[in-house]
């Protein structure tokens, strides 16, 4: 799996958003199965409804960049559930 930041598309509706990082890659203490376990965790939370961001042996300005994309999402979604 390369590295990087994949956006699952969020199902119609989605009122619900999950940020999945697995990183491996550590220089000190490799992980075996992180990136695996994080791309799992975002499967099936876009089953389930989840508009889903995938990190995987991200860097600190990919997880950064995760998170405001997370931040804006649930912004977003607090947005619509005000209006109705």
């Amino acid at each position: 799996m390369s590295r990087g930041m994949y956006t699952k598309p969020a199902p119609l509706g989605a009122t619900h958003v999950a940020l999945c990082i697995g990183n491996s890659k550590y220089a000190s203490s490799p992980l075996r199965n992180a990136g695996n376990d994080a791309q799992d965790m975002a499967a099936l939370c876009t089953k389930l409804g989840f508009a889903t961001e995938l990190v995987v042996d991200a860097s600190l300005e990919d997880m950064l960049s995760a998170r405001w994309w997370m931040l804006r999402r649930i912004m977003m979604f607090h947005q619509k559930s005000d209006r109705v």
